[in-house]
């Protein structure tokens, strides 16, 4: 259901920043079905991450987890940066 409520932005991305990690279902059904995107995803619960990372270490290879307890640890983000060149 969050794939489609969001499947009209991510048509021609090359990046997906996605906002909380979960369980991570969404992040293995948007990696599944946009296998040339390349998804951030950001959470503040480290322990969210490594729970998706176990559950679907297979599916999330495309996925770089990013893990954000403050301002600093998002402006900071190598990964973030990169990402966030490319469109200015």
């Amino acid at each position: 259901q969050w794939l489609n409520l969001h499947r009209a932005q991510l048509q021609g991305a090359q990046v997906a920043i996605v906002l909380g990690v979960g369980c991570g279902y969404h992040l293995r059904e948007l990696a599944k079905q946009f296998q040339n995107l390349k998804i951030i995803a950001l959470d503040c619960q480290e322990e969210l991450i490594a729970i998706a990372k176990s559950e679907h270490s297979l599916d999330l290879v495309q996925v770089q987890f990013v893990p954000v307890n403050d301002l600093k640890s998002i402006t900071e983000s190598e990964v973030l940066k990169h990402a966030l060149a490319q469109f200015y």
